[in-house]
């Protein structure tokens, strides 16, 4: 007996193996001829894939360095938690740290990691299937759906989406260990369920909802204690899990209660949702179906080719026939005076049933945990005897129960994802199920509802094998055994038709040696910040108040942007280094304030924003300077005060060293409050801080969080009648003689009345300080409607020459005031406005239109297709009669020229308020 186990497990592990190579070698010739240059190239375009690359890199080298400082990694400095901006990537980290310990090469360690577990989701498939069918056909055909399939593909740049290997894996060993597999089971899952947590958040909100689904179904057919202690364990080992998963889940609670709050509502995005279209939708390099017109086509990354080829949707209508055609148990053998099945073997297995029965491990008389249930599937509550002699097991479940339980376990499965999928609206009305299933923390991370269908592929993949399995059975039943053997082969090669892609683009990256020079110089010198430069430039940008509103759709050649700045994050693997750059999943509120500094480099301004934020070492790549203005930008980089060549690296890159410089301290900036002085009763009103810079050095604050004010309201007899709190943002950067504002929000008293206003700085540098300014309660007329709207704008000429400009740079000629600025330089203008009118001024609505605000028109004599407009906000929502002086922040154009540049006070949408104020601008 001994010997026949060790056969046995022999056999088991043989086979093991044999599908594990079937998938890889499958995948590898699928992905030719990408998968013989993967030391030095990465699929599709290196936009992700070198952000992955690198995030995997940061994993293993933060965990041998300083576990405890994972997410503080070293890219997009100063922010904190900046591994947060993206998925983390931790098991992935992990596993691909051996290989990057060994070889030094990050690309070759992603790619391996890439296709070694594109491949797995085939074989844990092919578990899951072959358990729950008992036919290892049936799960090769389930297994290489769920591999192949065009949805796999058109994700294969995204490694925390594509790879799903661990979804049919937590289940298949959470049904084996509900169905008598002991706790071995009962301790894989729950390291296979942590390592899916901890390789994306994606896959944590996916598998939570196959895995919901199947405990609520088994909470429903609880029969005895021993059913209830199993689902106690089970329920132990997810809450366990999850309480693992919180160190890592902090960073990302920590950015999103940081984030502006107008901007914690997904971004939009054109794939977000499953569209009708995209489930006709292949990715371009589909041999079979991509030039036959009638499918949509799709390119690799965006993650909607959504096809799912007409076999598997044959087999699935098989699967969901089969409860009605019968022929599923053991039934047929026993009644027609055939052999006796082995233990766990389905009907028409042979031989194949025997070597599962041995798979499974002792029988319930050797002791084994779980109670002595049958290792065979069965849907719950199920079991009922049929044939009382087999050994060492109790039967399968009769024809329809077992099998017609699962197939509508994971077509309810299938259908609940499907909606999931197409996001905020379903068939043409509002989606509830996902609109609340969104509510809860865990989904409410998942910006791309389209992702769902991974557990429809899941589904769908069982269900092929449901169907598989019943057409085999069928007609083995009638002594086709050869039809049977070849039919489940002539699915593979059908789906291997229908699935079969050539010559996936692939594009090289420099690895070892081909790293450029500078990077790996970069690593023998002392620890310091590196930048470089240019950044990505800005367009479609007009508001320049921290914080500043920036996405992916304001880079000029997004694309190109993302490029670059991943590459440089990428090649910081070969030297650690601190870096100002980085572009990920979110764009942190100082990188947006780096991006729009960066826009004047080499001015004055520019460099002495680096210096005072640290920076040490500054790259300089002259080939992605606009055409034909590298060579004008060195001198004037290298006349620079602070600036110092270090070397050449011939023919792109120069490295330069900076001389840091001190900032001015927060208590060193002068504050004053900006309030209405009359609000509406229980209305929000908009306010701000007023920041200066007095000095000859600039200010950088390099703290992103919010800062909390506590707004007290007292009545006339010195009575607290309401207190709440407010944030805002303490400027980024401040130069000499500049003023910034810092907005916030608050809540107005539903009683009229005179009140006291006190706001008191609750965190921070000036924790501790209050402000008190007179406020009225009483009704405002809005001035949205156009009645009422009357007032002054001006200049602050005296405050202009005495403070917001160095000498030279503010001068009168000819009655006229010229301002002398760098091409992209930012800058502030001191103005006055008056409210004279009857009705109040809005500082910001939910709607534009009737908000007041300063727009900046930048004009070229001569050339009116040159005019641009810029926008500055009031510093508070204005009461009729209410005065305020106050700065407007602007940039001067790109282009050099004489500019006129005209300031108007608007109330958007209804008029103009006042005279408007022209400033001539030479930009050189």
């Amino acid at each position: 007996m001994k010997g026949r186990t060790r056969g046995g497990k022999a056999r088991t592990l043989a086979e093991h193996l044999l599908v594990m190579a079937f998938f890889l070698v499958l995948v590898f010739i699928f992905t030719m001829p990408f998968s013989l240059h993967i030391a030095d190239h990465v699929l599709a375009i290196p936009v992700d894939n070198l952000l992955n690359a690198y995030f995997m890199a940061w994993d293993a080298h933060a965990l041998v360095t300083n576990p405890t400082a994972l997410f503080q990694a070293n890219f997009n400095y100063p922010s904190r938690d900046s591994l947060a901006f993206s998925e983390h990537l931790f098991t992935l980290g992990v596993l691909s740290a051996p290989i990057r310990l060994f070889t030094k090469n990050p690309i070759l360690a992603h790619n391996l990691i890439l296709l070694l577990f594109f491949a797995l989701c085939g074989y844990t498939m092919y578990l899951l299937a072959k358990y729950l069918t008992g036919s290892r056909a049936a799960a090769l055909v389930a297994g290489f759906f769920f591999t192949f399939v065009p949805y796999h593909f058109s994700t294969i740049v995204h490694v925390h989406v594509t790879l799903y290997f661990l979804q049919p894996l937590v289940l298949f060993l959470l049904i084996r260990y509900f169905e008598g597999g002991g706790k071995a089971y009962l301790f894989g899952f729950g390291v296979a369920f942590l390592s899916q947590a901890l390789l994306s958040w994606y896959q944590l909100a996916f598998s939570t909802i196959p895995l919901g689904f199947y405990l609520l179904w088994r909470l429903l057919s609880i029969r005895n204690r021993r059913h209830l202690a199993t689902l106690a364990g089970a329920s132990l080992v997810l809450v366990a899990c999850l309480l693992a998963v919180v160190p890592f889940a902090l960073p990302y609670l920590r950015l999103r209660d940081n984030v502006p709050e107008e901007e914690s509502r997904p971004a939009e995005n054109p794939v977000l949702e499953a569209r009708p279209s995209d489930f006709r939708r292949v990715i371009d390099e589909n041999l079979l179906y991509a030039r036959t017109g009638f499918f949509n086509r799709g390119h690799i990354g965006e993650g909607n080719a959504l096809f799912p080829g007409f076999v598997v949707l044959l087999l699935v209508a098989l699967a969901l026939l089969s409860p009605f055609l019968g022929r599923w148990g053991c039934n047929r053998l026993l009644r027609d005076g055939g052999s006796e099945p082995p233990a766990g073997a389905a009907p028409g297995l042979g031989a194949e049933g025997m070597e599962v029965a041995e798979e499974r491990g002792p029988t319930p008389e050797g002791g084994e945990a779980g109670g002595g249930e049958s290792p065979y599937p069965t849907a719950p509550g199920a079991w009922e005897p049929v044939a009382r002699d087999l050994p060492h097991t109790r039967p399968p479940a009769t024809d329809k129960k077992g099998p017609a339980s699962y197939v509508l376990f994971f077509l309810l499965l299938a259908a609940f994802c499907f909606v999931l999928s197409t996001g905020k609206r379903f068939l043409g009305r509002e989606n509830l199920l996902f609109k609340y299933l969104h509510k809860l923390p865990i989904y409410s991370l998942v910006r791309f509802p389209i992702r769902y269908h991974i557990v429809v592929i899941l589904s769908l993949a069982v269900l092929s094998a449901y169907g598989t399995a019943w057409l085999c059975r069928l007609l083995e039943s009638r002594g086709r055994y050869l039809t049977a053997f070849a039919l489940p082969c002539a699915f593979l090669a059908l789906m291997a038709v229908e699935f079969s892609v050539l010559f996936m683009p692939f594009e090289p990256v420099p690895v070892g040696d081909q790293v450029p020079r500078v990077y790996r110089d970069l690593a023998d010198m002392e620890r310091g910040v590196v930048a470089e430069v240019p950044t990505p430039r800005l367009v479609n940008f007009s508001n320049y108040e921290d914080p500043l509103v920036i996405n992916y759709g304001n880079m000029d050649n997004a694309f190109q942007a993302a490029f670059r700045e991943q590459l440089s994050i990428y090649l910081s693997t070969y030297h650690w280094q601190k870096v100002v750059n980085g572009m990920s999943g979110y764009y942190p509120l100082f990188y947006r304030r780096v991006l729009a500094e960066m826009l004047s480099f080499p001015s004055g301004r520019s460099l002495s924003f680096l210096r005072v934020l640290g920076v040490r070492y500054l790259v300089v790549h002259w080939d992605y300077f606009p055409e034909n203005t590298g060579e004008a930008v060195r001198p004037l980089l290298e006349s620079q005060p602070g600036v110092s060549l270090l070397r050449d690296y011939p023919p792109d890159i120069t490295l330069y060293s900076l001389e840091t410089m001190e900032s001015l301290p927060a208590p060193g900036l002068e504050r004053k409050p900006f309030l209405p002085l009359k609000v509406r009763p229980g209305a929000s009103f908009n306010a701000s801080l007023g920041f200066s810079n007095p000095s000859d050095r600039p200010f950088v604050n390099t703290d992103e969080y919010r800062m909390h004010l506590g707004l007290a309201w007292k009545d006339a007899s010195g009575r607290e009648v309401m207190s709440e709190e407010a944030y805002y943002y303490l400027p980024f950067f401040i130069s000499p003689g500049e003023e910034k504002i810092a907005g916030f929000q608050g809540r107005a008293p539903t009683e009229e009345g005179r009140y006291e206003l006190a706001v008191t700085a609750l965190d921070g540098p000036f924790q501790g300080e209050t402000w008190s300014v007179p406020v009225t309660v009483g009704e405002v007329p809005p001035g949205s409607t156009g009645e009422g709207l009357a007032g002054t704008f001006s200049l602050d000429l005296a405050a202009l020459q005495a403070k917001a400009f160095p000498p030279g740079r503010a001068e009168v000629r000819k009655r006229e005031l010229w301002l002398r600025l760098s091409p992209g330089e930012l800058f502030t203008l001191p103005v006055t406005a008056a409210n004279l009118g009857s009705s109040g001024w809005s500082r910001n609505l939910p709607r534009e239109i009737g908000r007041v605000e300063v727009t900046a028109f930048w004009d070229v004599e001569g050339a009116p297709e040159m005019r641009a407009a810029q926008h500055g906000l009031l510093p508070c929502d204005m009461s009729p009669g209410q005065r305020a002086a106050f700065s407007v922040a602007l940039q001067a154009p790109s282009q050099p020229g004489d500019y006129n540049l005209t300031l108007v006070l608007n109330c958007l949408c209804v008029s103009q308020i006042g005279e408007a104020v022209t400033v001539r601008v030479e930009v050189r």
